[in-house]
């Protein structure tokens, strides 16, 4: 059975850059055997969540 790993990431407009930085270190450092849901929010997006 394939483990899913739920993330969830709020921030605002003043920690995009940091937010991106870690999202993608995450995934370029996870095991390609794992699957990852990802939910972003941010006021940006109208605070409404994202995949």
């Amino acid at each position: 059975m394939q483990e899913i790993i739920p993330i969830v990431v709020a921030f605002d407009n003043n920690y995009c850059i940091p937010a991106g930085v870690s999202l993608y270190s995450m995934l370029a450092h996870a095991k390609r055997e794992r699957e990852s849901k990802t939910l972003l929010s941010n006021p940006l997006f109208g605070g409404g969540f994202k995949r």
